[in-house]
């Protein structure tokens, strides 16, 4: 090798080892990013019960021992969706499809309970949202579980709802939890669910998106998985992020963003509302 190739190859060897000095430097001060997750909770739309409920209308005081036993006795064990419902969430699809809410390429997954007005919720984004698939998780239902009342032994009675498999052959892209029966039951409960069983439940769901986030934590780009929601369950969520017991209401369809890192759980914002024509309001 003649002088001036081995003069240009030294060079090289040195301009390459101060890019990687630089590289090496520029982590030591500023550190590698760390990614942080956000989770798009969804409202599924408006569902037959909610038609007949009070609180959709007056909020939490509506709820008096005589309204909630009329309701009670009224109410669905598993209701869908009403034509509203069905384009409240069309237009939440294509308002985040259209980029409204998040960079389309960070988007993860969609997850929802295994009742129907959140399956059925699901589908429609994921229509809009193909590249995001729907997975299934029992924690993710609403309070209360999946009941009926017993008019003979006036009592709140567990209800089966759809089983994994009906699940399956509905929405057969839908991914299960990992070895969970087919045939069974995915609501376990006897009865009603009590507000001891939804507060612990909502902490199980907290550290399940703490979990999720840490799995991110070497990626160097911030992910968001959309999450349909129930009115009740969420306002538990929200406040045991927030620390208190104020009442939230959620309406059909609204956005509410958590921000999940290694320092915790943070509620960006709640209530947010989509309207016809992709225009945002807030609710609360």
């Amino acid at each position: 090798m003649g002088a001036l190739p081995r003069i240009f190859f030294l060079s090289e060897c040195l301009r390459w080892i101060r890019g990687q000095e630089k590289g090496i430097l520029l982590k030591v001060f500023f550190g590698k990013r760390k990614a942080k997750m956000r989770f798009l909770f969804i409202r599924h739309g408006e569902s037959e019960n909610n038609v007949i409920s009070p609180s959709e209308i007056m909020g939490k005081r509506a709820w008096t021992p005589e309204t909630r036993m009329s309701f009670e006795r009224q109410r669905s064990a598993d209701p869908p969706l009403t034509l509203a419902g069905w384009e409240q969430i069309d237009a939440v699809a294509q308002h985040v499809a259209k980029g409204g809410v998040s960079a389309l390429a960070n988007l993860g997954n969609i997850y929802c309970s295994f009742q129907l007005r959140a399956l059925q919720s699901a589908d429609i984004l994921h229509t809009h949202l193909p590249s995001s698939p729907v997975h299934c998780e029992v924690d993710l239902h609403e309070a209360g579980g999946c009941y009926k009342f017993n008019e003979i032994n006036n009592r709140m009675e567990a209800e089966r709802g759809l089983s994994p498999r009906d699940v399956m052959r509905r929405y057969p892209k839908a991914r299960l939890p990992r070895g969970m029966a087919l045939d069974g039951a995915w609501y376990r409960g006897t009865g009603k669910e009590r507000e001891e069983e939804v507060q612990a439940r909502a902490v199980r769901v907290l550290d399940w998106m703490r979990r999720l986030s840490e799995q991110e934590q070497e990626q160097e780009r911030e992910v968001w998985h959309i999450v349909i929601a129930h009115g009740h369950f969420l306002n538990a969520l929200v406040q045991h992020v927030e620390g208190h017991q104020r009442y939230f209401h959620f309406p059909n369809s609204s956005l509410t963003m958590f921000r999940a890192s290694k320092k915790g759980i943070q509620v960006l914002y709640v209530g947010q509302k989509v309207m016809m024509g992709g225009t945002i309001s807030s609710m609360l």
